[in-house]
């Protein structure tokens, strides 16, 4: 049977799965609003040779502090490291020690998790696949019909107890005091995935981006895509087509 660790490495929950001699690793970043509903298909991400870690952002679910009050990209990248350095960690419910390898990471995100995977990638030297990522928080809602920040604080801070605010946190994100201007970044391995017909993050974000960049894009049919809306078979040629950059 195919099981998830549970572990907190600097007050981030994340949920783990190694695979025996992995190929690479899998860092998934959650969209908003997100849930931890991903865990099928990193189970399956497991059995096709990747190691797995699904990380929950500083001030949501069981992690600790205040959502938005660092960098959601630096929370995840000192996980990595911590990983990196000392190779192992310990299951929260077992308490058993496991041993982990990190080579060959592949951030996988979407929406704002996009955004957080991409600026990781680019601070890890990794690749990543994004897709529909908000590629400029400050310029967020500009196009007409697009979902604002203004729009996703609302909508957030609905939903009680999931995320933990930290003061001024929308403030920040929308000054990209907290996560760069996609375009700034310096990518060695990226892949591009965006609906055609979307209303929450324009579909010309992620064309400029592509342009400007020089990372592959993949136009498909539909709206605000996630994880969820890709065929895994088609997810997994992409994971692989990064391994061979």
């Amino acid at each position: 049977m195919t099981y998830l660790d549970k572990t907190y490495i600097h007050g981030i929950f994340c949920e783990i799965g190694t695979a025996p001699q992995a190929k690479a690793t899998i860092i998934l970043c959650p969209g908003l609003p997100g849930s931890p509903k991903e865990q099928s298909l990193l189970k399956k991400l497991m059995q096709e040779g990747y190691n797995v870690i699904y990380p929950r952002y500083r001030g949501t679910y069981e992690s600790d502090g205040l959502f938005l009050q660092t960098s959601p990209a630096d929370d995840i990248c000192n996980v990595i490291r911590a990983l990196q350095d000392i190779s192992e960690y310990a299951d929260c419910y077992t308490e058993t020690r496991k041993q982990i390898t990190i080579e060959n990471i592949i951030l996988l995100g979407s929406s704002f998790g996009g955004s957080v995977a991409m600026v990781c990638a680019n601070l890890l030297r990794a690749s990543c696949l994004c897709i529909a990522p908000v590629t400029d928080f400050a310029n967020q809602g500009s196009h007409p019909g697009e979902q604002s920040i203004e729009q996703l604080a609302y909508f957030l801070t609905k939903i009680r107890h999931i995320y933990r605010f930290a003061p001024d946190g929308f403030a920040y994100l929308k000054a990209n005091r907290l996560l760069p201007p996609l375009q700034s970044l310096t990518l060695q391995r990226a892949i591009l995935i965006h609906g055609l017909t979307d209303a929450t993050v324009h579909v010309s974000r992620s064309e400029a981006l592509s342009r400007s960049n020089n990372i592959p894009l993949y136009l498909i049919p539909g709206g605000h895509l996630t994880l969820s809306d890709l065929s895994y078979d088609f997810l997994l040629e992409q994971l692989r087509s990064l391994q061979r950059f």
